[in-house]
């Protein structure tokens, strides 16, 4: 998934500015049109917090964000270029994309457990992210100004990939979500536990009173349902 971010981001990032220029503005136009992506960013991630918030599904979020980017490269490419501001509308829609890897960082840190796998899983994602730097910049080939279409191909490809894998992953977390509410059921735990990462302070209490009052009525102590939290152990434990 990082991979599939990080060499559309690392080819914008590196030859955004080419590809600007590309569409029939003036080296010192093309640089003015490239001030507005920093607000775009701002503005996705703003929206993309907003609906995580909101929705409480990150994977649906994450999936949202990879159409625009999609859609904006697709103009990029069939467009005829009898207008360079269409053309860089469609630029802007794609840069978008800046919401995409926030969103993945902070949906890995939630869905693993323990130091070594927290470690593990955090230095693979740097990795991916490195080698999709280095390979984003390499797909805009220099014959091929300034359309650049085999780097916009590539960047097409990588989100669709991405928004495979992100509809993957949620069928598969929602696999082990079910494995992990029979093990709570057979230790007479809740069956059902809600995402505190993303309540506010006020419903974070509330929810834990509901779970206390669901456990005392069991039988069972409260105190139990944390006693683990802040344990260096797997997921599975």
């Amino acid at each position: 998934m990082y991979f599939c971010t990080s060499t559309p981001s690392g080819g914008f990032g590196a030859f955004g500015g080419l590809v600007v220029k590309g569409l029939g503005f003036t080296s010192f136009k093309a640089i003015l049109m490239q001030a507005p992506t920093g607000g775009i960013a701002i503005l996705t991630l703003l929206v993309t917090i907003f609906f995580t918030n909101r929705f409480k599904a990150r994977w649906a979020v994450v999936a949202a964000c990879v159409i625009p980017p999609i859609a904006g490269a697709v103009g990029l490419v069939k467009v005829q270029r009898f207008d360079p501001y269409i053309l860089l509308a469609c630029y802007y829609v794609a840069q978008t994309l800046a919401g995409i890897q926030p969103l993945l960082y902070s949906w890995a840190n939630l869905n693993q457990a323990g130091s070594t796998k927290r470690v593990v899983v955090f230095a693979t994602m740097f990795v991916a992210q490195c080698t999709g730097n280095i390979v984003g910049p390499q797909v805009y080939l220099q014959q091929e100004a300034p359309n650049y279409h085999t780097g916009l191909y590539v960047n097409i490809g990588c989100w669709s990939v991405l928004f495979c894998l992100v509809v993957l992953m949620r069928f598969y977390l929602s696999y082990l979500n079910r494995r992990q509410v029979a093990r709570r059921v057979a230790l007479g735990l809740p069956a059902d536990l809600k995402d505190m990462s993303i309540m506010s302070y006020t419903e974070l209490e509330q929810y834990k009173a509901e779970l206390a009052a669901q456990m005392t009525a069991a039988g069972m102590d409260a105190t139990k349902l944390y006693e683990n939290a802040f344990d260096d152990m797997t997921d599975y434990e």
